[in-house]
């Protein structure tokens, strides 16, 4: 290692244990960093929440805008059979199973989506969960602190009376 790493390491250790002393002497604005980190993860992790949201949708709205188009082309078959319409039959009936191909991949990809989209929307609501308890966790132990304080300055006051002053006054 050679004397400028040591140096940069030396300085390193320094900044670490200045860091750590003004954290210790406010963990306020520790408390506040830690809660402003997690509000702005759990803000992406909404945007990734509604990406996955509105793609279900969109699924959703494809999937049924394709069971009309199933509908409309079953009910078009019996009527191109009945005039004797052989080849529009025939480009229905092709038309059919590709519809029935297509909603069967579209129902997939939903099903896998909407789970995603469920999963995601949990893990959204226990993340704010968690917010909320850092955001009561530190009232607690910013109340706790001050409760120590208060202790050990009365302690430090009964401690600076001495009993001879006492006696001397009696």
């Amino acid at each position: 290692m050679g004397f400028f790493d040591r140096l940069g390491q030396v300085w390193k250790g320094f900044l670490s244990l200045w860091i750590s002393d003004l954290e210790n002497r406010n963990p306020e604005a520790v408390y506040e960093a830690a809660i402003d980190e997690r509000v702005n993860k759990h803000r992406e992790l909404k945007k990734a929440v509604s990406g996955i949201v509105y793609l279900r949708n969109k699924l959703q709205n494809e999937l049924e805008t394709k069971e009309r188009e199933l509908s409309e082309v079953n009910l078009q078959i019996p009527v191109a059979v009945e005039e004797g319409e052989d080849e529009a039959a025939l480009v229905l009936l092709q038309k059919k199973d590709e519809l029935e191909t297509k909603l069967a991949e579209i129902a997939v990809e939903l099903e896998k989506v909407s789970g995603q989209a469920e999963e995601a929307k949990t893990g959204l609501i226990q993340f704010q969960g968690e917010i909320e308890k850092l955001k009561r966790e530190k009232t607690e132990m910013i109340a706790k602190k001050a409760n120590a304080e208060a202790r050990i300055s009365i302690q430090e006051t009964l401690d600076g009376l001495s009993t001879d002053a006492d006696i001397k006054a009696l």
